[in-house]
């Protein structure tokens, strides 16, 4: 290696060394407001969408520095809650007996066992599809006198038309032990898929033609009932949810494919779900969210969810189902594509985002001042004792709160003068350093073509 490529090799890695020591040059920051401490504790302070838009993806470029600009370490932690849901166990009952009830109705008659807890429903098993009955339901304690429970549900499968069905009887909040189901038309015509059709032909035209369809009654058969109770269950500490603001949409009609293809932009939120909103009524459809993946010069679009979008108010069917989920993604532009097959387009109206929300947690010094400081492309993840931090929070110390200000530009006199990160990172740095090289193997060349002259003829 000659002189001046050594030199050029030393230089670069004087630059690069320099780069690492120095302190990232980050774009905006945010005073924090609200708080008072009495004494050193923890603080805590939610990121907000203007910080989710101009971080990086694992926010390696967010910084807390106090009021002398001493950078403080933090914990970076997604927001949690504590939640219950509502669970049906089975518990222990018998069908009675069963009568007839007129022509074409039954009776069903049900005990629950004595130890188990008040019955809050019923589920019907049944083989049949494409069915549909109407239950009325009655309680008793003595098996004589009955009290109204249910005035009338609708036990069903739709499965020919739509992927929708019930099979649960629901119950008010009731003392009884014995029950009685009422099904006044248990039996019931059913056209069958099988159709016959006629057609008299004279000469090249068609005269007459008939069709036949064939239908047959089909009795309402039940395997067997379940007998349950509603119990609440607290849930381990799951991840909260928030809702986020969405930049811009657009829908668009693709009559090819048969295809609703909605463009959405945000502020690169840490999404989960995006939820539809729709003038239209009855419905039911596959939708799938994409997001843009760039591959070398090229972008191509990806799934990360997909879900059936319904929505149902038909008779006492009232379902709603408007929002696809998928794993947690933070991009300014996501696409939704809604497959209408032969229907017609959905209005769509609006978008909705949720996602999950994090926060900054710290021990902060009384009558100090703190700031977030983000927003630097070539800011490094830092890396930090957070172990008084997590103890504290192990050990049911609740951080105070506190809010964000207004965002703020950082000044020539909160970062360095010269950003040599970015200088190393720019394409004009790269074109000079690959001019150099040229230029010194060019140097090279004639050198050694020089030395090749000089050499003595034989």
């Amino acid at each position: 290696m000659n002189r001046l490529t050594h030199k050029l090799v030393i230089g670069l890695w004087v630059l690069m060394a320099t780069a690492q020591a120095q302190s990232p040059v980050l774009s905006y920051f945010k005073t924090m407001e609200g708080y008072h401490l009495g004494q050193e504790g923890l603080l805590a302070v939610a990121l907000d969408s203007s910080i989710y838009a101009a971080t990086q993806d694992g926010f390696a470029d967010l910084r807390i520095l106090d009021e002398t600009g001493t950078e403080t370490p933090f914990l970076l932690e997604k927001a949690a809650e504590t939640h219950s849901k509502i669970v049906r166990i089975p518990h222990a009952g018998e069908v009675v007996s069963l009568q007839k009830l007129g022509n074409n109705g039954i009776e069903v008659f049900l005990r629950a066992a004595q130890d188990t807890p008040s019955t809050d429903g019923f589920t019907l098993h049944t083989p049949l599809r494409n069915d549909e009955h109407r239950v009325q339901v009655f309680g008793s304690n003595d098996g004589k006198n009955w009290a109204p429970l249910v005035k009338e549900v609708g036990i069903y499968d739709y499965s020919r038309y739509l992927d929708i069905n019930n099979r649960d009887i629901e119950l008010p909040t009731n003392p009884y032990r014995e029950f009685k189901l009422v099904i006044e038309e248990a039996t019931h015509p059913q056209q069958l898929e099988l159709m016959e059709l006629t057609r008299e032909i004279r000469g090249e035209q068609e005269q007459e033609r008939s069709e036949h369809t064939q239908v047959k009654s089909v009795s309402f058969r039940i395997d067997r009932i379940e007998f349950w109770h509603k119990l609440k269950q607290d849930l381990p500490a799951d991840e909260q949810k928030f809702e986020y603001p969405i930049t811009a949409f657009t829908a668009q009609e693709d009559p090819k494919t048969q295809t609703t293809i909605i463009e959405v932009k945000t502020q690169r939120e840490p999404l989960t779900h995006l939820s539809l909103q729709s003038t239209n009524r009855n419905f039911s459809r596959p939708v799938t969210v994409r997001i843009p993946v760039r591959y070398g010069m090229e972008t191509q679009w990806r799934d990360i969810g997909s879900a059936t979008l319904q929505m149902l108010h038909l008779y006492d069917i009232h379902r709603e189902q408007t929002a696809i989920p998928f794993p947690e993604q933070r991009q300014e532009n996501y696409r939704i594509i809604i497959r209408n097959q032969d229907n017609p387009p959905l209005a769509i109206t609006g978008i909705q985002a949720q996602g999950n929300g994090y926060r900054l947690i710290f021990l902060a010094a009384p009558g100090k001042a703190y700031r977030v400081c983000y927003g630097g492309a070539a800011a490094q993840k830092p890396h930090y004792d957070t172990t008084s931090i997590r103890e504290s929070l192990q050990a049911g110390y609740l951080p105070t709160l506190a809010r964000l200000g207004a965002e703020q530009a950082t000044s020539n006199t909160d970062s360095a003068d010269f950003d040599i990160n970015s200088v190393l990172n720019s394409k004009l740095f790269l074109s000079i350093i690959i001019a150099l090289m040229v230029a010194v193997l060019a140097w090279a060349l004639v050198r050694a073509a020089r030395g090749i002259e000089q050499l003595p003829k034989e």
